[in-house]
């Protein structure tokens, strides 16, 4: 038997909203940053909505790439659910001058990739627990900051 094995674990989750309505003239910026994370999923409230091609939600990834969501979700265009792979997601919102819709809400949830004890017991004072704190204390110490 092995005395350790691999697993994703959730990490830290994040719940961004829009006014709903939203207004014109937005432009709002969030960067997620976890070194280590192995990726992101993003999971969008069924009612999203902005105005097609005008307004819209533009996720980026650790390797630079761009990922826009405009007009209605859970269309092929703008799925419920999507998954970024990397350490780092940066968010934007942008919205024109005029025509609204409802706008935004997603939960970011961070995708931890790391070897945990399988059996429960004390491993010199340390708990399971402990030991996956560890592995994330740099993204823990990110969560702790105002500007998240």
């Amino acid at each position: 038997m092995n005395a350790k094995t691999s697993q994703n674990s959730v990490l830290k989750t994040w719940v961004e909203e829009s006014t709903h309505n939203y207004k014109d003239g937005q432009y709002i910026t969030k960067v997620f940053n976890c070194p280590g994370a192995r990726y992101f999923t993003v999971e969008f409230d069924a009612r999203c909505a902005t105005e097609r091609q005008y307004d819209y939600l533009e996720f980026t990834d650790s390797a630079g790439t761009r990922t826009k969501y405009d007009n209605q979700v859970d269309t092929e265009l703008w799925p419920l659910r999507v998954d970024f792979q990397g350490s780092k997601l940066n968010f934007l919102f942008r919205s024109d001058q005029s025509n609204n819709d409802w706008g935004y809400k997603f939960v970011v949830c961070i995708q931890l990739y790391c070897a945990v004890p399988i059996v429960g017991h004390d491993h010199g004072g340390i708990s399971r627990n402990a030991l996956f704190v560890g592995n994330g204390q740099g993204c823990s110490q990110l969560f702790n900051r105002p500007s998240f």
